[in-house]
């Protein structure tokens, strides 16, 4: 049986230590996670492509990291969505 492999799309889980966590219950139900690869073009495209601006440059990674799923640059069998408090707070 191969790896299921997902894609962590996040910010903040190393901010707020749960990095760990993630990758251990990947682990728990033979799971590997992976990171989209994008490049700094994407990064700084993505604000305009998602049309939402954000200050957080984790953040804008983030976006760029979702784009690179859904427009099947990144190959996945499934895909783990986290972000962290801080950007809720304003």
């Amino acid at each position: 049986m191969n790896e299921i492999e997902v894609a962590q799309i996040s910010c903040g889980s190393e901010y707020t230590g749960i990095q760990g966590e993630i990758e251990s219950a990947a682990e728990q139900v033979g799971a590997k996670i992976i990171f989209p690869d994008i490049d700094l073009e994407e990064v700084e495209a993505a604000e305009e492509k998602f049309g939402l601006r954000v200050t957080s440059p984790d953040l804008k990674l983030m976006l760029a990291r979702a784009i690179s799923v859904v427009e099947g640059h990144t190959t996945a069998d499934a895909v783990f969505i986290g972000t962290c408090f801080r950007c809720a707070e304003g």
